[in-house]
């Protein structure tokens, strides 16, 4: 059976009847949300402490002999650490190949020609998805090179993560995430940053157009 589009019949319907894993709501939600994006940063790399300074919308990140790309959301922290976050409700958009090439265009844009190999940035590629992926059951995957016989990490500041965005325990700091992520109501929100973002978009944005 086709499952057949969802129809809008304007943009304010839209808003109202989206999720975070709707694309277009998605970019609308981030836009350059420093509070936002900070609070997802904090609970997928499980670090209360970290301090996003920069947000970029939908970045293009250029490259002169081969494909660029459009990155949804892209963060630096306090220590200039790069994190890029992907929401894919398409599994296909979701595959490891895509990660990697998001982690390599990322290095690739932030060395120049002075600078030496040690100067490879910090980065973290963070696919967050409406579905199991990595098919593993787990609510979150981490990727880091290291050396198979030891597994001892060789790379250890360059990092692909996966979230399991099927993963259901309200329980936890990232499965109350994730139900976030899945709710189109305000009211059903846990976490009042994303709810208060969720508001002024669903709410309060529509009121004050609607009195202009």
């Amino acid at each position: 059976m086709v499952k057949k589009k969802r129809k809008f019949s304007d943009k304010e319907t839209f808003i109202a009847e989206s999720c975070i894993f709707d694309d277009e709501y998605m970019k609308l939600y981030f836009g350059n949300e420093i509070e936002v994006t900070q609070l997802v940063l904090r609970i997928i790399l499980d670090n209360d402490s970290l301090i996003v300074k920069r947000v970029y919308n939908q970045p293009e990140l250029k490259n002169a002999i081969g494909r660029e790309i459009t990155l949804d959301i892209l963060a630096t922290d306090k220590s200039g650490r790069l994190m890029n976050i992907e929401i894919q409700r398409n599994n296909k958009g979701a595959k490891f190949e895509r990660a990697m090439y998001h982690l390599s265009m990322i290095n690739v844009n932030k060395l120049d020609k002075k600078s030496g190999f040690e100067d490879l940035p910090e980065a973290c590629v963070i696919f967050i998805t409406e579905n199991d992926v990595r098919k593993g059951k787990r609510p979150i995957y981490n990727y880091e090179m290291t050396d198979i016989a030891t597994g001892e990490r060789a790379l250890s500041k360059q990092r692909i993560i996966y979230v399991n965005g099927n993963y259901k325990d309200d329980g936890t700091a990232l499965g109350r995430l994730i139900h976030d992520f899945k709710s189109k109501k305000v009211g059903d929100m846990y976490y009042k940053e994303l709810a208060d973002r969720a508001r002024y978009l669903k709410e309060t944005r529509l009121t004050i157009r609607e009195s202009q």
